[in-house]
């Protein structure tokens, strides 16, 4: 597995194995490893990284207790609990939550889907119709965060007015609504 040079955009690279690990499954891809890990019947999680010796992260404290299904056909892998479906292309190396009748819930971008640029990891989402994003932490303007961007970094912001960023507290988290 390679990395890519310097601000170079990588993505996951081809699909190359599928192996089952605890309470999920380890896909192998040119560029990436990415484990699919039920932490229960609605909470699935979805951890690209590039060195396995560095896969743990401090900010997951629920210990996974769920199981997945796996099916696999030529071009995807699909897993499965009772809430919810994880569609898992192998040749875009892309992922899609669907619900029970086949819905998307989420998905990534198949021209970008999940990538490095650097050091630096991203996940381009496809927009759905009428989507909001509320969270990132303390940030001014709008409780809808679509089509602005933000910085994530914490500074002492003296006397900050509505387009003040970045602020006290950054989260890394929001929540998709549609």
């Amino acid at each position: 597995m390679t990395k890519s040079p310097g601000n170079v955009s990588q993505r996951l690279g081809s699909f190359q194995q599928i192996v089952a690990i605890a309470n999920g499954f380890a896909i192998e891809t040119s560029f990436a490893h990415i484990q699919i890990i039920s932490y229960s019947d609605k909470i699935i999680r979805i951890h690209a990284f590039r060195d396995v010796a560095k896969s743990h992260s401090y900010a997951v404290e629920l210990d996974p207790s769920g199981t997945l299904s796996k099916d696999e056909s030529k071009s995807h892998l699909l897993f499965g609990t009772e809430s919810v479906k994880v569609e898992f292309s192998k040749d875009t190396s892309t992922f899609r939550f669907l619900n029970l009748d086949g819905e998307v819930i989420n998905a990534d971008d198949e021209g970008f889907g999940i990538s490095w640029i650097g050091e630096q990891i991203t996940n381009y989402k496809v927009l759905q119709e009428g989507e909001k994003f509320i969270g990132l932490g303390e940030k001014t303007g709008n409780l809808n965060r679509r089509g602005k961007a933000y910085q994530h970094w914490n500074t002492d912001q003296y006397a900050y007015d509505k387009g003040t960023d970045p602020l006290y507290c950054s989260t890394p988290f929001y929540i998709g609504l549609h």
